[in-house]
C-alpha cells in the first residue's frame, strides 16, 4: 500500500516486497492479492483498532462461560504485534505498534487479563466459590497478577470497589472476595488505592 501510494519503505518493508512474487505484467501495476487473499482495504492498525475493543468486557460475570479470547486475545495481540511489528507503518505520532490501541483500552485488557482465568468461573457450579478453603488461591494468583500488571492497576486509580464495577461476583463471593483482598493487601477500606500496597 505505502509503495503504490509512492511513500518511502523502510529496509523491512522492502525486504518484504522484494520476496513477494508478482504476476502483474507491469512492475507498477497495484497489488491485488497475497497468498491468494486480497490485499486489505485499510492499513492494518485501522483493522486492529476495530477488533481490539470487541475484546473488552466492561462487566465480567464470573459466573458466565467465556470464550478463551476474552482472556489471551489480547496477550496473544501484544506478543504477535511485537514479534511481527517491526517494520509496520504507524500512524503519525505513534512510536511503538502497540500504542495504535489507545492507552486507557490496553490498561483495561491488561487488568481483564488479570481476572479472567483467575476468577473466571467462580460461581458457575455450586461448588465453585471461595467458601470452599481449595478456591481461595485464586487471591493470591490474582494478587501476582496484579503485581506483574501494576502500571495498569495505577493507570486505573484502581480500588476495590472500582474493581467490582468490573468484575461482577456472586453475592457470596463477592463478600469472601473483598474479605480476603483486605487482609492480604492490608487495606483498610474498599475505596483504598490498590497500586499503593502492590
Amino acid at each position: 500500500m505505502r509503495k503504490e501510494k509512492g511513500l518511502l519503505l523502510n529496509k523491512e518493508q522492502q525486504e518484504t516486497l522484494d520476496q513477494l512474487i508478482g504476476f502483474e505484467d507491469e512492475d507498477d501495476e497495484p497489488i491485488s492479492y497475497i497468498d491468494e487473499i486480497p490485499q486489505p482495504s485499510e492499513p492494518w492498525f485501522e483493522i486492529v483498532r476495530k477488533i481490539v475493543p470487541r475484546l473488552l468486557l466492561e462487566k465480567y460475570k464470573t459466573s458466565d462461560i467465556h470464550y478463551e479470547v476474552i482472556g489471551e486475545g489480547w496477550p496473544q495481540l501484544v506478543e504477535c504485534l511485537q514479534t511481527f511489528g517491526k517494520g509496520l507503518y504507524l500512524p503519525q505520532g505513534i512510536e511503538n505498534v502497540i500504542d495504535v490501541v489507545p492507552v486507557d483500552l490496553q490498561h483495561k485488557l491488561w487488568l481483564q487479563y488479570c481476572y479472567d482465568d483467575v476468577l473466571g468461573g467462580l460461581g458457575q457450579e455450586e461448588e465453585i466459590t471461595l467458601e470452599d478453603k481449595d478456591q481461595q488461591h485464586r487471591i493470591i494468583w490474582f494478587i501476582d497478577r496484579l503485581k506483574k500488571h501494576k502500571d495498569s492497576v495505577q493507570f486505573l486509580d484502581l480500588t476495590l470497589e472500582k474493581l467490582l464495577n468490573m468484575v461482577i461476583l456472586t453475592k457470596r463471593d463477592e463478600k469472601i472476595f473483598i474479605q480476603l483482598m483486605l487482609e492480604k493487601l492490608k487495606l483498610k477500606s474498599v475505596n483504598d488505592r490498590i497500586a499503593d500496597v502492590l
